[in-house]
């Protein structure tokens, strides 16, 4: 995959890509790390006391929602001051706006989608429908390379490969919840 992203960027723009991906991949270690903590609790407590539940989701929503909002705020915070030109070394300034915008879109799909999904699938994980959610994270992690890259390989920016991620994590999410829902 690295060869058609270089042959359609150049050395400059997909470093600047990956130094995106790794900060929202940093803005979002927090609400990860809660949901892996939250997917415990649902795995522990579901077979002795189920009716403790439907609190713990209500719970755990609202910690995830302040978590994935303060990410987004972080990211809003770092992209307004210019901050993220230094911390990924963009030397041009409309390079800069491109990867801000991109880190933006992605930061704002993980708030709007990550913080209530990551939840969800830990939840049903813990109802019994583990294979099926992490069956559901295999997709994701064989398709969502992809999404960028088909963006790029149609001559598109770092912005709109930006924008092509939080669409597709918008697109992931409604089909996971259908499908949840369908359980």
């Amino acid at each position: 995959v690295v060869p058609l992203y270089l042959r359609h960027w150049g050395v400059t723009t997909y470093g600047v890509w990956l130094g995106v991906i790794a900060m929202t991949v940093l803005f979002d270690i927090v609400n990860s790390g809660y949901h892996t903590y939250i997917g415990n609790e649902f795995m522990r407590v579901a077979p002795m006391n189920p009716s403790a539940l439907p609190g713990m989701l209500s719970s755990a929503l609202c910690v995830s929602g302040i978590i994935g909002a303060a990410q987004l705020g972080l990211a809003v915070t770092v992209v307004s001051l210019d901050w993220h030109r230094t911390l990924i070394g963009v030397d041009s300034s409309s390079m800069s706006d491109e990867a801000g915008a991109a880190i933006i879109a992605i930061v704002s799909s993980s708030f709007l989608f990550g913080s209530v999904g990551g939840v969800a699938v830990r939840l049903f994980s813990a109802l019994g429908y583990f294979a099926r959610m992490e069956w559901w994270g295999v997709g994701a992690s064989l398709v969502g390379p992809f999404v960028p890259l088909t963006t790029i390989i149609l001559g598109y920016s770092l912005k709109i490969a930006g924008f092509s991620v939080a669409a597709w994590v918008f697109v992931y999410a409604v089909v996971l919840f259908a499908d949840m829902l369908r359980l």
